[in-house]
């Protein structure tokens, strides 16, 4: 045996042992129950489960007074898959992989910056809905799905973009 296999083989033991130590289960179990977490569970759960207010009529948001954003925080808000999950759908400079389903942000400021004001940009990061009602787009703010300050971090982030 190759000592990469034996490396391999002693790893498929230390996960099978992980796996079926019932106190290791019962804890992710718990966790499971305690957050519902993305996942294998999600794919049973319909929209309204996953986003209870996902269903609500699109809402008209400003960005809060006294709040300066955080381009570096909005810059992780836009690729995490826990938080905004931006990336999945749209490209932007410095981000590693990237959608196509939403338009590329890819030097943003140049190709719309300057025709797209914040308040513009903010409303449509909170929900896209109010400008178009068959959009893709979720809406962020009314699922708490970002909360207003990490809305207004993103926007940072994509007004850094030149």
């Amino acid at each position: 045996m190759t000592n990469k296999a034996f490396a391999t083989a002693l790893t498929l033991a230390a996960v099978a042992f992980m796996a079926f130590s019932p106190g290791v289960w019962a804890q992710e179990k718990k966790e499971e129950k305690k957050e519902a977490k993305l996942g294998v569970e999600a794919l049973k759960m319909s929209d309204a489960e996953l986003f209870p207010d996902i269903n609500k009529p699109a809402q008209k948001w400003a960005e809060p007074a006294g709040y300066k954003g955080s381009k570096e925080n909005g810059a992780k808000i836009f690729s995490d898959m826990q938080q905004g999950n931006c990336a999945a759908c749209h490209c932007a400079d410095g981000v590693k992989g990237c959608g196509n389903i939403g338009p590329s942000l890819i030097k943003y400021k140049k190709e719309l910056g300057e025709q797209r004001t914040r308040d513009w940009l903010f409303q449509k990061i909170a929900d896209a809905r109010i400008d178009n009602p068959d959009t893709l787009m979720p809406p962020t703010l009314s699922t708490n799905t970002l909360k207003i300050e990490e809305a207004v971090d993103v926007v940072e982030f994509l007004e850094s973009l030149k």
